[in-house]
């Protein structure tokens, strides 16, 4: 008889494959936000990639909210909290 294991409840799911999923969310989110920023503002100078890599989640969420609503490239970086 055939032993199944659920690959869901290893030690190399949870802490592998969860790991690289974020890790591939993240890039994706830091991939769009670059092209949008880029689409609206020209050449992103170096200081703005560099924030966006190094960048978690919820940062970048608001950076691409931001882009609706400001006229400068600095103002999605800098504006104060709303």
């Amino acid at each position: 008889m055939p032993i199944t294991i659920d690959t869901r409840e290893t030690i190399w799911y949870q802490d592998g494959f969860l790991e690289g999923e974020h890790k591939g969310r993240l890039e994706g989110e830091s991939l769009i936000l670059q092209r949008q920023l880029t689409r609206r503002f020209g050449n992103l100078p170096g200081w703005a990639t560099q924030r966006i890599s190094q960048a978690q989640e919820e940062q970048l969420e608001l950076w691409s909210l931001r882009i609706l609503e400001v006229d400068k490239l600095e103002e999605v970086f800098f504006a104060p909290l709303v």
